[in-house]
C-alpha cells in the first residue's frame, strides 16, 4: 500500500509531457558546470551545462532541476570546433583566458542556440528542444534567426511508424504472382 502525500488534496494533477517548452532560438546562458569525459564511442568531449540567464525563460532549466547539456569533443577533426566554442566563451566574458582549468568555465556567459529536433521515443516520434550550438553573447545582439527544425531521416520516420520484421528473405518472380 502507498502512503497518501499530505499535499494529495491540495495539489494538480498533471499529464506527462504538458509542461512548459522552451521555444526554440537563442538565449543568453550561463554555464553552471563543466566536466570531462568519454563519448560513447570513447572519444575525450567537454560537457557543458547551462540554464537561461535572463529574460522571459530566465532559469528555465534550473526551475525543472535539470540544466541544459551541450557536448563537444576536443580531439582529431573536432578540435577546430572546440577551439571556437572556446573562442566564442571568451568573447562573451571580456578579460576571460581558457587555462584548461574547467572549473574557470563555471559562471562565464555565452549564447546557447536551442533547435527542435524530431526523434523516436517509446511511443512513436516526438520532439524535444536541445541547444543546436554555442556563439557569443555579441552574436546574439547581432541577431541569429531560429534554427528550422532537425526532422527525422526517412528511414528513422519509417521506423518508428511500422513493426519492426525478422524473417528469412524470399525470393519471388513475377511469373510465379497470381496477378
Amino acid at each position: 500500500m502507498l502512503n497518501k502525500p499530505s499535499n494529495w488534496d491540495t495539489i494538480e494533477g498533471a499529464e506527462f509531457g504538458s509542461g512548459t517548452k522552451l521555444p526554440p532560438g537563442p538565449y543568453s546562458c550561463r554555464i553552471m558546470n563543466a566536466y570531462a569525459k568519454d563519448s560513447q564511442k570513447g572519444n575525450p568531449m567537454l560537457v557543458l551545462e547551462l540554464d537561461i540567464d535572463s529574460g522571459e525563460h530566465v532559469h528555465f532549466f534550473n526551475n525543472k532541476q535539470k540544466l541544459a547539456k551541450f557536448n563537444q569533443l576536443t580531439e582529431g577533426n573536432s578540435q577546430k570546433f572546440f577551439k571556437g566554442l572556446i573562442n566564442r566563451i571568451e568573447e562573451s566574458n571580456p578579460d576571460y583566458v581558457f587555462d584548461f582549468d574547467l572549473k574557470s568555465l563555471i559562471n562565464k556567459r555565452c549564447c546557447a542556440v536551442f533547435r527542435e529536433e524530431e526523434f523516436v521515443g517509446e511511443n512513436g516520434a516526438a520532439v524535444a528542444v536541445k541547444i543546436w550550438y554555442i556563439t557569443s553573447l555579441q552574436k546574439m545582439q547581432e541577431g541569429i534567426e531560429v534554427p528550422k527544425i532537425k526532422k527525422l531521416s526517412q528511414e528513422h520516420s519509417s521506423q518508428s511508424n511500422q513493426q519492426s520484421y525478422i524473417g528469412n528473405e524470399v525470393s519471388i518472380n513475377d511469373e510465379d504472382l497470381p496477378f
